[in-house]
């Protein structure tokens, strides 16, 4: 794919030596804004790029490089560097590595976030952790914006978000009626992948805690993970609760359908950083510092969340 692309970017730049491109990418491939247009001689003040959080990810490594203040400074101009070597101006060097290419430079969105044309795009940019005033400084520098997925959906058009769901496979129509079956609220419970029959036991006893407190105000939907077959038996085990496809894209499922959705929670997921926190109402962890980050500040103080072991 990547060559295709270049190839398109060379074709488009010689039918048009003006054109302005806006390339919108997720963070851990940060390097294809250059690879793609500067390093094929394409002018870097004519390369727009939005730098997509990968999700946790982009907050784990942001605290993994710049967390520790005995070693955030050296990393952060390790890597400033790194990017300052490559040729803005005319294109076509680049530092050796033997990384697979277009994921080789993890450690660079943030210091890219600092220079004309980039922007950081993250679902809450104050969760990046640091307690080096050097790293301080240089948050203020970076060029982030705060946007949920769900609110870049909403602002499509209707036919561009029919588009949208045409591209990715979903088909909304069939979910928005499944949704709409009852007059009760929508919960979605988030299952997980298991190793052993001790963790699918563990998964079956939190559903049946959770179809307890609320099968009888609510329509209960389980996301299983996509390598789980052990729920297969959920719909026939708990009458009322409906199985969701293990395979289907259920970033987009719950971005469509928020208004739909009254209540969400289960094992600990990125899909909690993309949703409104007032409808996580249950997690599938002893409390908030077990989670993940940044997930651990984003609940620290949710009141209104049950923690279940």
């Amino acid at each position: 794919m990547c060559r295709e692309m270049k190839r398109r970017v060379l074709e488009i730049n010689k039918a048009d030596p003006t054109a302005v491109f806006s390339l919108y990418v997720d963070d851990l491939r940060c390097r294809l804004g250059y690879d793609w247009f500067v390093a094929q001689g394409i002018d870097s003040a004519r390369v727009k790029v939005s730098l997509l959080s990968d999700g946790t990810a982009t907050y784990n490594n942001f605290y993994n490089y710049f967390g520790d203040p005995a070693t955030a400074q050296q990393n952060w101009e390790t890597y400033a560097a790194e990017v300052e070597a490559l040729d803005w101006n005319h294109g076509g060097r680049y530092p050796e590595t033997r990384a697979e290419f277009e994921l080789e430079s993890w450690t660079w969105p943030y210091y890219l976030a600092t220079r004309p044309g980039y922007r950081l795009v993250m679902q809450n940019g104050a969760l990046l952790e640091s307690s080096c005033p050097f790293i301080t400084d240089k948050l203020r520098e970076m060029q982030i914006e705060d946007i949920q997925p769900y609110e870049m959906l909403s602002a499509l058009s209707e036919s561009a978000r029919r588009l949208f769901y045409d591209m990715a496979g979903f088909d909304y129509d069939k979910f928005a009626a499944l949704f709409d079956a009852s007059p009760k609220g929508n919960l979605i419970i988030i299952g997980t992948s298991h190793q052993n029959a001790a963790s699918e036991q563990q998964q079956r006893d939190y559903v049946a805690r959770i179809v307890g407190q609320y099968g009888a105000a609510y329509d209960i939907f389980f996301k299983p993970h996509p390598a789980d077959t052990s729920s297969a038996s959920y719909e026939t085990d708990f009458p009322g609760l409906t199985l969701l496809p293990g395979q289907m894209p259920f970033e987009i499922f719950v971005w469509s359908l928020m208004d739909h959705v009254d209540m969400i929670g289960g094992y600990p997921s990125t899909v909690f950083l993309t949703v409104p926190v007032d409808k996580v109402r249950f997690i599938f962890a002893p409390d908030a510092e077990s989670l993940v980050r940044p997930l651990n500040l984003l609940f620290r103080d949710a009141a209104n969340v049950e923690w279940m072991q």
